[in-house]
Parts: structure tokens; sequence; C-alpha cells
């Protein structure tokens, strides 16, 4: 059960980065259950940073957010806890960042939440089952409800895509009528900006050559004597 816990923990801890990117290739989303943790220092790599240090705030929000969305995780939350501390704040300041994304996300864009909650929701729960398949392979029930979770996730995977192309369509749409409009009157178009340019470099001229009269009010130039000053003789 502590292999298992500790196992999901280091999945769930990727699963927060994919919330704070959504935008990931349908390979990755497919297939991110299964991948196996990136190991935390290679030569040559980054250095992994620091855990942020777990406060009683932080913990309680994240919690807060696991038994709202995902209450079967939250049992296990509280059974690691007590094996592996260091799992345990790993899992929790994952969690916690995760919340705090989709939060912001929904100040921003109700629709935009609610589809990347019901994917958080996905990848945790694909997350979990494929911890559990690890440590009883020979239980049906849990591959098919795995099976049935990647069904869900390529499903919502589809429909993001679907709904990228229509925008995508929308863009290409408008840039066309844009250069339809362009073509059409190519010859207006250029002659209004030589009116404009011309217009612009005609009244610059003659504001050079006939500079505005000074009026009540106006700073002295430099070369004007300054009010109470004496005129040399």
């Amino acid at each position: 059960m502590k292999k298992c816990l500790a196992l999901f923990c280091l999945w769930l801890v990727a699963a927060a980065g994919a919330v704070a990117a959504p935008e990931q290739s349908s390979h990755n989303d497919v297939t991110a259950a299964g991948a196996r943790p990136a190991p935390e220092s290679r030569k040559g790599k980054k250095p992994v940073k620091p855990q942020q240090k777990l406060t009683p705030d932080r913990e309680a929000a994240a919690m807060a957010f696991v038994r709202r969305h995902h209450p079967e995780l939250a049992d296990l939350l509280s059974t690691l806890k007590k094996t592996d501390a260091r799992q345990y704040q790993r899992a929790i300041n994952a969690l916690s960042a995760a919340g705090r994304h989709l939060e912001e996300l929904r100040q921003r864009s109700v629709e935009r939440y609610e589809r990347e909650l019901r994917e958080w929701k996905l990848r945790s729960r694909i997350q979990l089952l494929v911890a559990q398949i690890r440590m009883a392979p020979d239980k049906v029930a849990l591959q098919q409800a795995l099976r049935q979770a990647l069904a869900d996730q390529l499903e919502l995977r589809q429909a993001r895509l679907t709904e990228e192309r229509e925008r995508l369509a929308d863009r290409l749409e408008k840039l066309d009528d844009q250069l339809d409009q362009l073509k059409k009157d190519r010859g207006a178009v250029v002659d209004k900006q030589m009116e404009m340019l011309l217009r612009t470099g005609k009244r610059r001229a003659v504001n050079e050559n006939h500079p505005r009269a000074a009026q009540p009010g106006d700073a002295p130039s430099g070369d004007s004597p300054q009010a109470g000053s004496k005129t040399p003789l």
C-alpha cells in the first residue's frame, strides 16, 4: 500500500504541472497516466527546485480541493501523511498549485475552468487507477475502469481540438475578408495613405516657416532678455 501511495504521489506532482500548462499534445494527454515519472536530477539538467514549505493554510486548501473533486484521493492522502511525510508534502504542494491555477482560471473564464477541472479529475483518477492496478494487476474491474477513464479523456481532448479548430477557422475567415477588401480597394487605400502623408508633411512645413506668434502667458524664449534684467548700454 505504501508503495502504491508513493508511486501515485509522483504522478500527482507531474499532473499538477500539466494543469499549469494544459495546452499539451494529444499524445501526452493519452499516455501521461502510464508514463514513468522523470528523475529528480540528471547530469546536465537543471536541479529540481526545493519544495515549498508546507503551511497549514496550504494544506487545508489542498485537502478541501481534493475532498470536493476527488474524495477517494483524500482518504489515500490521509494514509500517506502517516506513512511518508516527504511524499505527502510533495503531493499537497502539487495539489495546492493545481487548485490555485484552477481558481485563477475560474475568475477569468468559467467555461475554461469547468473544462480543465474535468481534465484534472480524469488525470487524477487515471493515475490512481494505474497505481492500484500495479498493486493488483489481476483485478478486471480496475482495468475496465481505467479503459473507460482513458476513453473519457480522449473524448475531452477531441472536444478541445474541435473547439480550437473552430476558433482558428473563424480567424482565417476574418483574415480572408481583410485580404479580399485590400485587393478590391487597393487603389483607394494607396490614394488615402498618400493624401494623409502629404497633408501631414504640408502642415509641418507651414508650422516651421510661420512660427506661432507669442501668446500672453508663454514662457520667455532663451534668447529674449529675462524679465527685470537690465539691458546693457
